[in-house]
Order: C-alpha cells, then structure tokens, then sequence
C-alpha cells in the first residue's frame, strides 16, 4: 500500500511539473504615501497588478523598487490632484535615487497614468544607462 502511494505521489508531481508553464518573474514596487495621496495611491496599485511587469507588494515583501507618492492638500472635490513621486531602488544595503516627477490633473486616474509611464520611463533609462556603462568600461586586469 505504501508502494502504490508513494508512485501515486511520484506520477502526480512528473505529470503536473510537465504541465507547468514557466512564470514570468514580476518586478516588485512598494508604493507608500500621505493620506492626500490615498485615491492616486490605489489607482497606481490597481494599474500596476494590471501591467505584466509589476507586482505591488507589501512592506514584508521583496521589492526591487520603493515607490514614495504625496499630494497637496485639496480644499474642494473639484481642485486637481498635485502629486508628486519619488522612485528608489531598494538594494541590498542601501536605497538608490531612480528618478522623480511632478503631476498636476483633475482626477487621480490621470495621475495615476502618468506616473506608471513616468516610472517604467525612469526604470528603463536607469538600468538602461547602467548596462551600457558596465559594457563599455574595460576590465582591468590585475598586474
């Protein structure tokens, strides 16, 4: 009986570890902001796990990217939205300036959209830049 379970088990694992398809890894963005900021806070999260390559994750979870955003104050309903982000790079031991911008619109969906574009703007031209100064730099070699 035990014989036939463990090839039970054996048979299970071979047939769904065939059937897997490989995921794609997301990029991990922790977004964190004031209290004015809140309505453009959960239009970006909304629109982030919407995209391919985000993934909104919490304070407890591994994130590659800190994603700081405040507003100002608004009297009225009817004021637009003046929201600003900050974007760093959450390394190992130390946090890295990635880039920044400043919104001015009449809802936080609009804000919301232009930072997303603004932020993958700033990931690409970062790591872009980055690469092609590793690239170009020659190895020295020790003498």
């Amino acid at each position: 009986m035990n014989r036939i379970l463990t090839l039970l088990a054996l048979a299970i694992t071979f047939a769904t570890g065939a059937n897997a398809q490989p995921q794609a890894e997301k990029f991990g963005a922790y977004i964190i902001g004031g209290d004015e900021a809140a309505p453009v806070i959960k239009a970006l999260k909304q629109k982030m796990q919407a995209s391919k390559p985000f993934e909104v994750v919490t304070k407890d979870d591994v994130s590659q990217v800190i994603i700081t955003i405040d507003c100002m104050a608004r009297e009225r309903p009817s004021v637009a939205f003046v929201c600003m982000y900050v974007l760093h790079f959450n390394g190992a031991s130390l946090k890295t300036f990635m880039g920044g911008g400043l919104y001015v619109a009449a809802t936080a969906d609009d804000v919301a959209n232009n930072f997303l574009a603004s932020i993958a703007q700033d990931m690409v031209d970062r790591f872009d830049f980055i690469n092609k100064d590793n690239l170009r730099s020659p190895s020295k070699v020790a003498s």
